[in-house]
């Protein structure tokens, strides 16, 4: 078990989120999701917290649980980030977990079409990223990550170095899906220049600049924005 004390100075700079006694045996065990009704609030009250604030989660004996960010209005009120006190959140943990994703789906696949990035299985709760050959297409289901989209949008483009990579675009209230992290070059947010669109089912490649993609639906999932 870590020692709070043990992070770098950006880590000691978080706020802590505190859990109450034998509240951290969850998270010890592997869980990635802190509730509400463990958190200490009188030590560390969650209306302190600005959705998606970044904070270091500890237990009642001071032991460093892991990095998370908070949404004080929700029952899952934090979700872990990474538990090595030596990392804290930002652009270069996000470059490991998409190397590490990355290295898993090219061990699998022979073809750059997959999901690259599912959630809290690749360490990055609230976050899909689809991979189509040098298209990527992401969304963000959290308010932490939501506010982490530049440095994610950072790290896809160093990593993959896709090349329609520009935006990433969360969820719209009327349908919920996604947009593409978008093109460069001096295209709008809404349109990519110079990419082949991702291939429907069955393969074919339709002439348009615009796609969503309904995570629910997938595969095959990919059809053009109205």
């Amino acid at each position: 078990m870590t020692h709070a004390t043990e992070a770098p100075g950006e880590g000691l700079a978080l706020p802590e989120l505190r859990l109450k006694p034998r509240e951290g045996r969850r998270l010890s065990a592997g869980h990635l999701w802190v509730f509400s009704n463990e958190v200490d609030t009188e030590r560390t009250p969650l209306t302190a917290f600005a959705p998606g604030a970044l904070c270091r989660v500890v237990d009642d004996r001071d032991h460093f649980l892991g990095y998370a960010y908070v949404n004080p209005h929700a029952l899952i009120c934090a979700r872990i980030l990474g538990r090595d006190a030596r990392c804290p959140p930002g652009k270069p943990l996000l470059v490991h977990r998409l190397q590490v994703a990355l290295a898993l789906r090219e061990r699998l696949y022979a073809r750059p079409f997959y999901r690259l990035v599912h959630g809290e299985s690749d360490g990055l709760p609230g976050l899909v990223l689809d991979r189509y050959g040098d298209v990527v297409v992401g969304q963000v289901g959290t308010v932490g990550m939501e506010a982490m989209r530049a440095a994610i949008v950072a790290a896809v483009e160093q990593v993959i170095a896709p090349r329609a990579s520009a935006r990433l675009r969360g969820p719209t209230r009327s349908s919920g899906s996604g947009r593409l992290l978008h093109a460069a070059d001096g295209a709008t947010p809404s349109r990519i220049r110079g990419c082949a669109a991702p291939p429907c089912r069955s393969g074919c490649a339709a002439a348009t600049s615009a796609w969503r993609v309904r995570p629910a639906c997938w595969p095959g999932s990919a059809r053009p924005a109205p």
